[in-house]
């Protein structure tokens, strides 16, 4: 690839040269306007934050709390499938299965 006059495109034609300058153009605003209007779910936490980490762990705390109660007590509407249809109640009575 030779290079004449200094600029490496000078057999290329016109449109490419334009194509190219409106490519650098875009991607160059497309910074600009990134670096001005910054969204606001990109930037992490403040590292000093002292009730974040917290909160996070009260939330797991809260989220477990209601699965255990979820799967411990509900009975999603098929309660009457599993008793009336199933016997599941007697089944369990037989295997001596205590509740606590």
């Amino acid at each position: 690839m030779t290079c004449r006059n200094g600029f490496i495109f000078s057999h290329s034609s016109p449109r490419h040269k334009l194509t190219l300058c409106a490519c650098l153009g875009f991607a160059f605003g497309l910074l600009c306007l990134i670096e001005v209007f910054p969204v606001s779910g990109q930037s992490p936490p403040a590292p000093d934050t002292v009730g974040y980490d917290e909160g996070i762990s009260r939330n797991a705390q809260q989220m477990l709390a209601e699965g255990k109660q979820t799967f411990r007590f509900d009975t999603f509407g098929d309660k009457a499938f599993w008793g009336d249809s199933l016997k599941l109640h007697s089944g369990v009575a037989e295997l001596g299965v205590v509740r606590r």
